[in-house]
């Protein structure tokens, strides 16, 4: 007999859709065995590496930002933070990444963002789909150059009720130096201003 709060019925449904897929219970024990911390799954990135990502192989890994990054914008007031950023890929044609930001001084959380990579096979042309803890979606797009990726948006999307003045535009640049240090420049127009810089960091890669 089933309970009002329907937890039998769910129960039932589970294992009823784990005996005739065979897929639920697989699943459910690989979602488990991520490596959520780090965002890190060995297991997926044991996979084969997708040939139209190849050239960005450079990105892979878990990066922290050893040096303070910097945050300037004419409307707030200027601060200093660090920031964990992970590029993982699961064999497929794209690659997943996360961006986590903490306050320099008090390590309280910030910025975070999540999102793909994805480019456009057989060209230099790459797109940028990613989602922020600040209500925006965005889409950007650009070109990769060697072992530097320049992305302007294309669309800006957000929540209807977020705050004044809104992100109208949005560029930014991800590119690897001689010595192997990952660095990102951040530059946005709002409603109220023009394009200007707003976010620069360095990171070291922790694992490849």
């Amino acid at each position: 007999m089933l309970r009002k709060n329907g937890t039998e019925k769910m129960h039932v449904d589970m294992k009823t859709r784990s005996m005739t897929s065979g897929c639920l219970e697989r699943s459910v024990s690989w979602w488990f065995n991520l490596d959520v911390g780090n965002n890190i799954n060995s297991s997926l990135n044991s996979l084969p590496l997708h040939p139209d990502v190849a050239h960005l192989e450079w990105l892979l890994g878990h990066w922290e930002s050893k040096t303070l990054g910097q945050g300037t914008y004419p409307t707030i007031k200027s601060f200093h933070y660090h920031e964990q950023a992970n590029f993982t890929h699961c064999g497929q044609p794209l690659l997943d990444y996360a961006f986590y930001a903490f306050h320099g001084d008090t390590g309280r959380p910030l910025h975070r963002e999540v999102g793909f990579l994805r480019p456009r096979a057989g060209t230099d042309q790459i797109a940028l789909i990613g989602a922020q803890n600040t209500g925006l979606s965005i889409v950007e797009e650009g070109e990769v150059r060697g072992k530097e990726i320049t992305l302007t948006s294309h669309s800006v999307s957000r929540i209807t009720f977020g705050k004044e003045p809104r992100v109208v535009k949005t560029k930014r640049i991800l590119s690897l130096d001689q010595d192997g240090k990952l660095r990102q420049c951040f530059s946005m127009a709002t409603s109220n201003q023009e394009m200007r810089p707003h976010l620069e960091i360095t990171y070291c890669r922790k694992m490849p």
